[in-house]
């Protein structure tokens, strides 16, 4: 998979660090960002 994400600016605060639970799966994504990206990150 190749990476396409913006280092700055879009609707992506990197700030905002946030755990989820996903799949029985504890992940962290970031505020704005979407579950599919959070997910396929880990």
């Amino acid at each position: 998979m190749t990476a396409h994400r913006l280092t700055s600016g879009g609707l992506i605060d990197r700030s905002a660090p946030l755990d989820f639970r996903f799949d029985g799966r504890n992940l962290t994504g970031l505020s704005g960002d979407t579950l599919c990206i959070g997910a396929s990150c880990q």
